[in-house]
């Protein structure tokens, strides 16, 4: 659906939620369009037959479970293929599993509850070896898939985000004069061939075809060194055991196309419309991007200038890279809020865990991808409160911003020439950190539908978002008192919309954590802006609330 003919600052929430071609053409008639990124903050409710909880209605058909057998054929692969590095092991774990012979199919759940009450010491188990027996148990139903059915689902906000991909992708097409092409890469997922149908049927329910792209971790390995014969070898090295026997087509798709060579892969990548990039493990996910020692494959380039760039998750944060005027863009990799309240930030690849067991806030400082270079991109935000975690982080790498997208949201930026223009869709919205000093920021929060422009490198909520005209009596301010544990759940983003809907200026909160209690101050000055767009939930604009937050003398 397009709108040429209207301005988008006249356009109604939900053609905006709804119409990439509205916001393209719109704002940038007549110039060369450059690239779309939809990127979603995970948490994408999504109707299937494995989340039948997300449906209207009840549904039938498609797979429901990840299954597991223990048979004797099942225990016999278990011995003949065991690792030899775990020898010590083995024993122990064959015989508690003898136990559980049966020809009824189980769970992982059900697996992994026998399995532990017959060997309470297999909850030990190095990771690689606990992969290694439920790969290896896992039992092959390849005419079993997971069924999505997108058009019941019971959250409209899903359906919006999966809409307006389907439009991007459409204006993409469109551009390049031929029909659409979507890659799906699930390379994030430790199991990426288990992913694939998913990801595939979640765009084919938009009517949009997309493949899926086997570049996975151990193809990227294989073709880098020339040795697609290790492609095994280099999928265990992964973590990845026994495939072949369970998605024998996927594997063949692996196989095929590392034969196909480099050239071969990045032309592919090259003609695509769109690439998709998957939640999951942020490790794995950059592993078919940079090699071990950090350097670019040569397919890295056609991925990062697809004209469109969808992800979810772990594959949004993994945008943010770059440079700014700022210096390089980080990835965070890791951490949380309380963390931040000691200041616990570290250079690492990996996340780590501070003596009072919370986890260190971790980064890499050479960043991602790179599509985003406008500030560091966190997800799963308000939800899990990352306010702080995000603000230590920027404040330690000296960037000016970053952006938390929320569950079930997105963040739109479109690019066209020397064009900017974005917009956030979904059920919440996006949350703007600013460091100011050590315990102080500035706190924006952008919620689904509005506008946003992109001034001296910062994305801001558009001049002219109108509030709604509130009848009735006057807001009241809330009350002076200080609100327990604003680090837990979406405890920030509730305080900071009480504070705009009642037309508050300062609001107080605290946290008590190991034995201290933390103080939260909330202002807004000259700079500030709260406006109520009545769009949904959440529908509260804020711009640049101040947040300050200190220990109890």
């Amino acid at each position: 659906m397009s709108y040429p003919f209207f301005h988008l600052c006249s356009l109604t929430p939900r053609v905006l939620l709804l119409s990439a071609s509205a916001l393209i053409m719109s704002c940038m008639p007549g110039q060369a369009w450059a690239q779309t990124q939809v990127l979603v903050g995970g948490g994408l409710q999504v109707c299937s037959s494995m989340t039948p909880d997300h449906c209207q209605q009840s549904r039938e058909g498609g797979k429901t479970h990840t299954r597991y057998l223990v048979d004797d054929k099942a225990l016999t692969r278990l011995e003949t293929h065991w690792p030899s590095q775990y020898q010590a092991q083995k024993e122990n774990t064959v015989e508690a599993l003898k136990a559980l012979v049966s020809e009824q199919a189980m769970t992982q759940e059900q697996l992994l509850a026998l399995w532990y009450q017959q060997d309470p010491q297999a909850q030990l188990l190095a990771r690689p070896l606990y992969y290694y027996v439920l790969d290896t148990l896992e039992l092959a139903e390849p005419s079993q898939k997971v069924r999505l059915d997108t058009y019941i689902n019971s959250h409209e906000a899903t359906g919006d985000i999966l809409a307006f991909m389907q439009s991007s992708i459409s204006v993409a097409a469109g551009q390049q004069a031929q029909p659409p092409q979507v890659l799906m890469l699930t390379s994030a997922s430790r199991d990426p061939y288990a992913s694939a149908d998913y990801y595939q049927q979640l765009l084919a329910s938009k009517s949009i075809d997309g493949q899926w792209l086997p570049l996975t971790p151990a193809l990227a390995k294989a073709l880098s060194q020339g040795r697609c014969d290790k492609l095994n070898e280099f999928r265990q090295q992964a973590l990845i055991f026994d495939r072949a026997r369970v998605y024998p087509e996927r594997i063949a798709e692996e196989q095929a196309l590392c034969s196909q060579g480099v050239e071969a892969l990045t032309a592919q990548i090259e003609a695509a419309s769109a690439v998709f990039f998957n939640d999951g493990d942020q490790a794995l996910a950059k592993a078919v991007l940079y090699d071990e020692q950090g350097k670019e494959y040569p397919w890295t380039e056609a991925l990062r200038t697809r004209p469109v760039i969808l992800a979810n998750g772990t594959g949004s944060a993994l945008q943010s890279g770059g440079s700014n005027a700022k210096g390089a863009v980080a990835v965070i990799t890791g951490g949380d809020a309380f963390a931040a309240l000691e200041n616990k930030v570290e250079l690492a690849t990996k996340p780590t865990s501070l003596p009072s067991g919370y986890a260190a806030i971790s980064y890499e400082p050479e960043g991602g991808l790179g599509t985003f270079n406008y500030g560091v991109l966190d997800t799963q935000f308000s939800d899990d409160n990352r306010s702080l975690r995000l603000h230590s982080l920027l404040y330690g790498a000296e960037q000016l911003a970053g952006y938390g997208i929320d569950a079930g949201s997105a963040l739109v930026v479109i690019t066209s020439g020397q064009d900017y223009i974005g917009t956030v869709l979904g059920e919440a919205g996006v949350v703007k950190i600013q460091p100011l000093d050590k315990r102080t920021f500035r706190y924006s929060y952008y919620p689904s539908g509005v506008r946003l422009t992109l001034e001296q490198q910062q994305w801001r909520l558009a001049t002219d978002t109108k509030a709604i005209e509130v009848k009735g009596p006057d807001a009241q301010a809330l009350p002076q008192m200080r609100f327990g544990d604003i680090l837990y759940d979406g405890k920030l983003r509730s305080l900071t919309q009480a504070m705009c809907l009642s037309n508050s200026k300062v609001a107080l909160a605290t946290q008590y954590t190991r034995g201290q209690y933390w103080d939260f101050t909330l202002r807004s000055d000259q700079q500030t802006r709260m406006l109520n767009t009545d769009i949904r939930a959440n529908a509260c604009a804020i711009e640049a609330l101040i947040i300050e937050f200190a220990p109890r003398n």
